[in-house]
């Protein structure tokens, strides 16, 4: 995948259309988590970063579960706004503040 970013524009749009190997060979993490926030998918480098297996992260709830350090206004707050405006093409900075 050296033809796609992080900080491209469209790498949402784009992501949608690969595959999940394709997913697995990105340059960076991709977590696909469904409208309740339960993980659906989650890459290979995502995995290396985290240190949590794909397989142990699959049906987690990521804001309660994966990433309890995300459940604040900032991050789900912005995940609940999308949801209530059905758009959910969100792109901003977020430090990670748990500790391994």
């Amino acid at each position: 995948m050296p033809d796609l970013t992080f900080d491209d524009e469209e790498v949402g749009e784009e992501l949608r259309h690969r595959s999940e190997e394709e997913l697995n060979r990105a340059p960076f993490g991709i977590i696909q988590i469904d409208d309740d926030g339960v993980v659906q998918f989650y890459n290979r480098y995502e995995s290396n970063l985290s240190g949590v297996d794909p397989e142990e992260a699959l049906d987690t709830n990521f804001f309660t579960e994966l990433a309890p350090c995300s459940n604040n206004p900032l991050f789900l707050g912005r995940f609940k706004d999308g949801g209530c405006k059905e758009e959910m093409d969100e792109h901003f900075t977020y430090t990670f503040t748990y500790k391994m």
